[in-house]
């Protein structure tokens, strides 16, 4: 009975979702309108279980991850009904009270800001949650009902270090000009990327020069903006390192115009995504780190599940990162 009541719930309470999520157009790039993106669309999986997937935002690499949790649940017999809040923080609570209040069995959340995960969890009430990707305090997360999956932020920018001290071992005076590209300045992703990049290459013997340093919120757009103003500064730099794939390409864009290249001086990206590892094909983007989406989404779903069925499921569900360069791409092109 309860199965076939949250079916009549979903079906009644989708015209709730599409026309109550509203709020600013989308800068995802996905096509998509402030209504189609904040829709909630139920699919994938022909069992009787429901997953809420509550998403902050969307860009090309989050949109990855909605297939991927898809694709997932799909396999363990379940469907989802997803939520965009479109960067509005109020939004996704709202949203994640919603599919509380549907009966979903559990819920998956990229949050878009962590300092909500609490006022999340509340607006969840007795609905297992996973959140993805983005880690909240450990301090919010609890056994039995509240779960992280995803990646370290703080390996992705060790291993663009290591790869920066392989790259310049033979440069013969230790300091290096960086120009630093940051996310949303607060995202764990923008401080542990950033700060484990500089460690990474001081620990390599390396005095680091910063000699650019700004936000540019994983945003194409900005960084190209960012790194046009910087280059008519006339000032040396040795390499650009970018918390993302997107401020890595905005930041080859802006080079181009200057007819510099990435030969000359090393462009760095995170994520490994599509555009990403075709502008590495390209002889273009020096190396990303993939973050594997379809192995985090894999690894949300089982945690849900196994808080579901009481069984035990780690606080914190780590997926490893990898490499990508002109040497491997292949292996990550699809």
């Amino acid at each position: 009975m309860r199965k076939l009541f949250v079916g009549l719930l979903v079906a009644m309470m989708c015209i709730v979702l599409v026309t109550g999520c509203g709020g600013a157009s989308s800068s995802s790039g996905d096509g998509s309108s402030a209504n189609d993106s904040s829709a909630s669309d139920s699919d994938s999986g022909s069992g009787e279980g429901t997953i809420g997937l509550s998403m902050g935002e969307r860009d090309e690499w989050l949109s990855t991850l909605e297939n991927g949790v898809k694709d997932a649940a799909k396999e363990a017999g379940y469907k989802v009904q997803v939520t965009d809040a479109q960067k509005d923080m109020q939004t996704q609570i709202d949203q994640v009270k919603t599919l509380a209040d549907l009966g979903v069995d559990f819920i998956i959340c990229l949050a878009q800001q962590l300092d909500t995960a609490e006022s999340i969890r509340t607006a969840a009430g007795d609905v297992p949650i996973v959140f993805v990707t983005r880690q909240p305090d450990e301090k919010f997360l609890e056994e039995g009902k509240a779960v992280f999956a995803g990646s370290n932020p703080v390996e992705a920018g060790t291993i663009q270090a290591e790869w920066d001290a392989a790259y310049f071992k033979d440069k013969s005076e230790k300091t290096l000009d960086v120009v630093m590209l940051e996310g949303n300045l607060g995202d764990p992703n923008q401080i542990y990327r950033t700060a484990s990049a500089y460690e990474g290459l001081e620990a390599a013997g390396f005095t680091v020069n910063k000699v650019f340093e700004d936000t540019a919120d994983f945003d194409r757009a900005k960084a190209l903006d960012k790194i046009q103003t910087f280059l008519g500064t006339g000032k040396h730099f040795d390499l650009i390192i970018s918390n993302n794939d997107e401020m890595a390409l905005g930041a080859i864009e802006a080079m181009k115009a200057l007819g510099l290249t990435t030969k000359e001086y090393p462009v760095l990206g995170i994520d490994g995504s599509a555009n990403a590892c075709a502008s590495i094909q390209a002889g273009e983007l020096s190396m990303s780190v993939f973050q594997n989406g379809p192995g985090q989404c894999a690894a949300a779903v089982d945690a849900g599940i196994a808080l579901v069925n009481g069984d035990t499921a780690d606080l914190i569900n780590l997926v490893p990162w990898e490499l990508v360069t002109p040497e491997n791409v292949e292996d990550f092109v699809k």
